[in-house]
């Protein structure tokens, strides 16, 4: 036909089916109908075929050549399921070797591991990359399939077909199988089909909610792990040094307080800022969990401002000591005292101003000069962050 061009044919593969590798006697020509063409994904082929693969063409919609080989396997697969299902059953020698009586088991002893080295040999063959005028076609299309031991399938249910039909197994059991434990684990779902291949329905439905029973424990089991690692993670970075404090029967553990003071928080204001964020970060926990860290914290900070406390009763008022480094007052706007601290956080330095007067006006343009004249006086550093509050 001369809208069709031939693909290259390699020398030891001169007629030979494309698809399945049988002798090939015709030519299939891709796509046959005319309206297929709009949808393909390459130039008009001419590929060698058998006549049994050319009859399942017969009845296939393909948009590229990849796609409808794949078509093609599935109809080989699903007539010789059986003669494949030798393989699963049986060994050569087990064959060779087996005391079968009457005139059938013998002509099937005799021909039986034949019929399914050719009937595998089909549905494995992979053909030879396209080529035409030794230049490959690298557009065609890689439809995608379902793939499990070796074995390319059109999708999972197709899977679950050739399975049940090869090996005997049910039909209904299998595809609830991979129903609950999904596609990934076909493997897992094949071996309890196996396992019980012959049981009643009402013993099948025992198998199903027994499996699905254990996978929703399983679950139950990896979300509590993952929860569990993150704990763990977030704890690593902790100063091993800080220890709990137990204020009115509530405890401010260490994870809650290192994550006050990373954050350079260390009063009640500043912790209600960041209400949000705490349980945000973790919600993992839980919320009754989450709202009792968040409550011991808040009574450790509420203690804290008072200054004999901490002398008498915070064991980790090192760490508050430690983070203070230094404090300078300025007076050079008219009444106006300002208060800072530098605070050092990896390989910056953070800033935080605040301005302390009823009357303090918010005008942005005299807090960033004041920020200013704050960075020309300690050590002139080009990294240094500030934020500003001005309280009125």
């Amino acid at each position: 036909m001369n809208n069709f061009t031939a693909i290259d044919v390699p020398f030891n593969s001169r007629h030979t089916c494309w698809f399945c590798g049988d002798m090939s006697d015709m030519s299939l020509y891709f796509p046959r109908r005319q309206d297929d063409r709009k949808a393909q994904t390459h130039l008009p082929l001419e590929l060698p075929i058998c006549n049994e693969c050319n009859g399942f063409a017969n009845v296939c919609v393909a948009n590229s050549t990849s796609h409808l080989r794949l078509q093609i396997k599935h109809h080989l697969l699903k007539k010789y399921a059986k003669t494949l299902g030798i393989g699963v059953n049986w060994t050569k020698l087990e064959l060779e070797e087996a005391e079968l009586d009457g005139a059938a088991f013998k002509g099937f002893k005799k021909s039986a591991w034949s019929m399914y080295e050719i009937a595998k040999k089909r549905v494995d063959y992979k053909g030879w990359d396209i080529c035409v005028d030794g230049i490959p076609l690298s557009n065609l299309d890689e439809s995608s399939f379902f793939q499990f031991d070796e074995m390319r399938f059109l999708n999972v249910d197709a899977a679950i077909d050739f399975y049940s039909k090869s090996e005997s197994l049910s039909k209904m059991l299998l595809s609830g199988l991979v129903r609950i434990v999904g596609d990934t684990r076909f493997s897992y779902a094949l071996r309890i089909a196996r396992i019980n291949f012959d049981v009643s329905r009402k013993e099948e439905k025992q198998i199903l909610s027994e499996v699905e029973l254990q996978e929703r424990e399983h679950k139950d089991i990896s979300e509590l792990e993952r929860v569990k690692t993150k704990a763990m993670s977030v704890s690593s970075d902790l100063d091993p040094s800080i220890r709990p404090v137990t204020i009115q029967g509530a405890t401010a553990t260490p994870e809650a307080i290192h994550w006050a003071f990373s954050r350079g928080i260390s009063d009640l204001i500043m912790l209600d800022k960041f209400e949000d964020a705490f349980f945000e970060e973790h919600e993992h926990l839980g919320g009754m969990v989450a709202f009792q860290l968040y409550n011991g914290l808040q009574l450790y900070l509420e203690a804290r401002e008072d200054e004999s406390w901490v002398e008498s009763n915070d064991p980790n008022r090192y760490l508050w000591e430690e983070s203070e480094d230094e404090v300078i007052c300025f007076d050079e706007f008219i009444n106006v005292l300002i208060d800072y601290e530098i605070r050092q956080t990896s390989d910056y330095r953070n800033l935080f101003l605040t301005g302390i007067k009823k009357d303090l006006p918010k005008d942005q343009s005299r807090v960033m000069t004041l920020l200013g004249n704050i960075y020309f006086l300690y050590r002139q550093k080009e990294d240094v962050y500030g934020r500003v509050e001005l309280w009125q």
